[in-house]
């Protein structure tokens, strides 16, 4: 595992426990066409904005086409975030 991956692992939970603990509204984001439903934590309103979480990416995803165009590798601990 990465160290990106690692201290998101840490991060995220207790960035979560504060949202809970301090009573402050959770961060929102504008809704794209390719919005996960795993991220939405509240119905979108009338401006088309909703409260969100981040989770834990569960597949991986294949840079190749990406870096094959731009000619350029990746890093990895990008790709892991």
């Amino acid at each position: 595992m990465s160290n990106t991956k690692s201290a998101m692992r840490q991060y995220f939970p207790r960035l979560i426990e504060r949202y809970k603990n301090t009573g402050e509204e959770y961060p929102m984001i504008a809704v794209a066409e390719d919005t996960s439903n795993a991220l939405l934590i509240s119905k979108v309103n009338n401006s088309d904005w909703f409260y969100w979480l981040p989770i834990e990416k569960t597949f991986e995803t294949d840079f190749a086409k990406i870096e094959n165009n731009y000619g350029k590798k990746i890093n990895q601990d990008i790709k892991d975030y």
